[in-house]
């Protein structure tokens, strides 16, 4: 009958595979440290959650646009090389739809509204 320590080095390896070898406290951290800083700064969540708001909104308005007009402009455009929306299983509206809406969220941490403004630069 195997141990307990033989079910605690395979928990690791199984761990270490999933991880890719990083520690889960060195991921978790940063991330720890970013949301604890972000619960003090209520002024940061409503700014961050307007910003959301307005990326929800133009999407919305582009989807019942794109809807009667397929030649409508995008909000956002993939990156060049992005392919993770060239299926041919689905229908064109629905590719165009799934391919923006994940434009906005993918494009954001590179825009001033991004990264920068959800951790550290001010109003």
């Amino acid at each position: 009958m195997p141990g307990f320590a033989t079910l605690d080095r395979s928990f690791r390896a199984a761990q270490a595979r999933a991880t890719g070898g990083i520690s889960p406290m060195a991921l978790a951290a940063p991330w720890a440290d970013w949301a604890f800083h972000l619960a003090r700064a209520p002024g940061k969540q409503m700014e961050l959650a307007l910003r959301l708001q307005v990326m929800a909104a133009r999407y919305a308005l582009w989807l019942v646009r794109a809807v009667g007009d397929p030649t409508a402009e995008p909000v956002a455009s993939p990156r060049p090389g992005d392919r993770r929306f060239t299926w041919s299983g689905s229908s064109p509206a629905g590719r165009r739809a799934a391919r923006r809406s994940s434009s906005p969220g993918a494009t954001w941490p590179q825009r001033r509204a991004g990264w920068c403004c959800a951790t550290t630069c001010s109003s």
